[in-house]
């Protein structure tokens, strides 16, 4: 898969909750490896993961590419909106 084709794809948590759309890839400086997708989150899943919700605009947050279950039409995650909370980094 080329790295443009995941921009864009929904992500959806293990209990099937869309958590946002995927805005960026980041990569490991050393390895060249994907490390992080970059999910612009879903206005319900913010408060869940335990972001303040800002009063204009949205939150983007870095999750780790070891959270994915798999890529297909969506991108599916090994991990629940509550267990994101604990693994996922605030941008």
């Amino acid at each position: 898969m080329k790295s443009g084709e995941i921009i864009g794809k929904m992500v959806l948590s293990s209990e099937g909750l869309f958590v946002g759309g995927i805005s960026e890839i980041e990569f490991d400086r050393n390895t060249w490896n994907v490390a992080d997708i970059c999910v612009d989150l879903e206005k319900k899943i913010i408060e869940t993961m335990g972001f303040k919700k800002p009063m204009i605009g949205g939150i983007k947050a870095h999750i780790p590419v070891t959270a994915i279950r798999g890529v297909g039409d969506v991108v599916s995650l090994k991990k629940s909106t509550v267990e994101l909370r604990n693994i996922a980094r605030r941008i």
